[in-house]
């Protein structure tokens, strides 16, 4: 596991590293910290990395403009901020945790577990963040149609029919998505609100059809429970 900080603060970076080292043990194999996003992203292959440890006030610099740039990439974010305010804020833009300084270790462990353990997180996002071609768009999470699994990223389709791709994989998304969203397939995630249909065909396939006309496939493990829900 490789866990990338940015923080500003020398004393908090010490206490990141030792407190991380102690708690992960050998899932760790590489911890580094950065001063500053930019250091960062000069210097760091930050697709990489499995979490990203980000503070919100770096050098008095707009941390959500960070936050938005971070979460559209393939690690999860939690947030190390002394900006308490700022939390549910931060939680709208999926990242799984907000530790608030001062913290200790049992606090940052309660994080991990957050990491490690999707049934303990308690928020949801309401946006999904996309870098393309340098910049970072944003699309609010009720305007997610589906999302389909692209090797290791992940092909969103909105309401408009456009599809954006995103850097967490099938699997990262569905980790942080709340319960409208459902795995149907091992290649496919729909929202329930966007499915206007159920249907059969030959050979025992089956597939739903969405507001956008588009027909994904049903794994037949999950049929039974969705139409049962459909219905």
């Amino acid at each position: 596991m490789k866990v990338l900080s940015i923080e500003d603060e020398p004393v908090i970076i010490e206490r990141l590293e030792r407190m991380t080292t102690a708690l992960l043990g050998e899932k760790l194999t590489l911890f580094k910290a950065f001063e500053s996003v930019d250091d960062a992203l000069d210097q760091a292959n930050v697709s990489e990395y499995d979490l990203y440890l980000l503070d919100l006030n770096l050098h008095g610099a707009d941390g959500f403009e960070f936050l938005r740039t971070f979460t559209s990439y393939a690690g999860q974010t939690i947030i190390i901020s002394a900006y308490k305010e700022k939390a549910a804020l931060a939680f709208d833009y999926g990242v799984i945790d907000f530790v608030a300084k001062p913290f200790d270790q049992k606090r940052l462990a309660l994080a991990y577990d957050r990491y490690f353990n999707t049934s303990t997180r308690k928020h949801f996002p309401r946006f999904l963040s996309f870098r393309n071609h340098g910049k970072t768009t944003v699309a609010p999470l009720e305007q997610v149609v589906s999302i389909a699994g692209a090797d290791k990223y992940s092909e969103v389709t909105l309401k408009t029919g456009e599809t954006l791709l995103h850097d967490k994989s099938l699997q990262q998304l569905n980790d942080v998505l709340p319960s409208n969203f459902e795995r149907i397939h091992k290649s496919h995630i729909v929202c329930w609100d966007q499915i206007e249909a159920i249907e059969t065909q030959a050979g025992s396939r089956y597939f739903v059809k969405m507001t956008t006309g588009q027909k994904l496939p049903v794994s037949r493990s999950r049929y039974k429970e969705i139409r049962k829900r459909l219905i």
